[in-house]
């Protein structure tokens, strides 16, 4: 099965990739910031945008030796754990998942595996956010699967433990990006699922794209700025008033088609709809200004 080629596509990815370069030079209090007092801590915000820069380096073909993303592993490599860091959170969720793609092996990693694993619930759920437990149980279990396959898991988690979970978690998603994560996950750690499952679950997310004019989290204030984005309307002055919304849409839309896209070689019946909804979203940025679009 070959998606066809979107137009433009050497020339987009190309200008993308120097601005991600760029990036660490013009945006310094988020990319690779210095530490903002003298333990060291950083904000939380560039440890997240910085986790995003050095996944986006990797998806773009740059191997964890090069020297960008080495400074990078070096950049999360902090120890833990320290004075002020002896739990799991957010932030450390998000340098664990730098380290075991950059520098699985760093000594840091294992006690923060180890570290994770204790913050299991009594309902055998994962408590790192104090709110969602189903999602972060679901991160925890993308964590857990990227340590296995790097060979760093230790005998911390079994097999057939992350199978489990893997199956529950999918029960208890809601969110149409958490739930193309739980699939992928499901799919990758336990193999097909059933027919029961399929319609379940990948019908579902079919229909939401349906529902969505293409797109997945979507809401009706969207519609206007959806029928633009069909028609190559879509200017910033009609986003102004819905940002966020615009923004999530988006991102649901990104990791929906990045994690199902693993899949669709087994289940071929999501090619409709990821295929329309990479060309609805490469249609309104692709081509020599791509950057500047996105930006504005």
């Amino acid at each position: 099965m070959t998606l066809p080629e979107l137009p433009e596509l050497e020339q987009t990815i190309g200008e993308l990739v120097l601005d991600l370069l760029r990036a660490r030079y013009q945006h310094p209090e988020l990319v690779l910031s210095p530490p903002l007092d003298a333990r060291g801590e950083v904000s939380a915000n560039a440890v997240r945008v910085t986790q995003h820069y050095t996944a986006a380096l990797l998806a773009y073909g740059f191997e964890p030796q090069q020297a960008e993303l080495q400074e990078a592993a070096e950049w999360f490599a902090t120890p833990f754990p320290n004075e002020t860091r002896r739990r799991i959170d957010a932030v450390e969720m998000n340098r664990l998942e730098a380290l075991l793609s950059l520098a699985p092996e760093h000594p840091s990693v294992l006690p923060r595996l180890q570290q994770l694993l204790k913050q299991r619930t009594p309902t055998d759920y994962f408590d790192i956010q104090a709110g969602d437990l189903a999602f972060d149980t679901l991160w925890a279990i993308k964590v857990m699967a990227q340590a296995r396959d790097a060979g760093v898991l230790n005998g911390l988690m079994a097999d057939a433990d992350l199978r489990r979970w893997a199956n529950q978690v999918m029960l208890d998603t809601r969110r149409d990006k958490d739930l193309a994560l739980a699939l992928r996950l499901r799919h990758e750690l336990v193999g097909r699922l059933t027919a029961g499952q399929q319609r379940r679950y990948l019908d579902r997310l079919a229909q939401a794209a349906e529902q969505g004019g293409g797109l997945w989290g979507f809401s009706q204030d969207m519609a206007a700025i959806v029928k633009s984005m069909h028609l190559q309307q879509l200017t910033p002055d009609l986003i102004a008033d819905y940002r966020e919304v615009f923004r999530e849409i988006i991102l649901s839309t990104c990791y929906v088609v990045e994690n199902l896209m693993p899949l669709l070689p087994d289940y071929p019946q999501l090619e409709p709809a990821l295929g329309r909804a990479v060309d609805l979203w490469w249609d309104v940025f692709h081509g020599p200004n791509a950057v500047n679009t996105l930006h504005m």
